[in-house]
């Protein structure tokens, strides 16, 4: 089984990367929004979509 995950700025763009890598046979595992880049503080930070996903 290979686990991979992927980070987009949004759902569609991290499904089609996904699709793209492990095909359309891929199961998707878990999704979450995560806070990325920001330096000091995380005054700049900006959300991103993380998906985690797994094709046998």
């Amino acid at each position: 089984m290979q686990i991979k995950t992927f980070r987009a700025l949004d759902m569609r763009d991290a499904l089609r990367a996904v699709k793209e890598e492990l095909g359309p046979d891929a199961v998707i595992l878990s999704t979450r929004e995560v806070k990325s880049g920001g330096g000091a503080f995380g005054l700049f930070s900006r959300s991103v979509v993380e998906v985690t996903a797994a094709v046998d």
